[in-house]
């Protein structure tokens, strides 16, 4: 899916999409053979959760803890 896609899914702009993966909040995003970026349902998943953490009050180092310790979590 791209950024697009994923910015409009998860309520979010395109550059909050990048910001969240830049502060490593979602995995990077795989480059496409045209050097779009493409991004997994996963990725919705946590930005949606993002989103909610933050109008909650959490920080975004709270809420990278916590993705953390979601990721490490799953089975690959």
């Amino acid at each position: 899916m791209t950024i697009g896609d994923v910015a409009k899914r998860a309520g979010i702009r395109s550059s909050a999409v990048r910001y969240y993966e830049k502060r490593g909040i979602i995995p990077r995003a795989v480059r496409s053979e045209n050097g779009y970026r493409t991004y997994s349902n996963k990725s919705v998943k946590l930005l949606i959760f993002a989103v909610h953490a933050r109008s909650l009050g959490l920080t975004l180092k709270e809420i990278k803890s916590i993705v953390d310790l979601l990721l490490a979590n799953q089975s690959p």
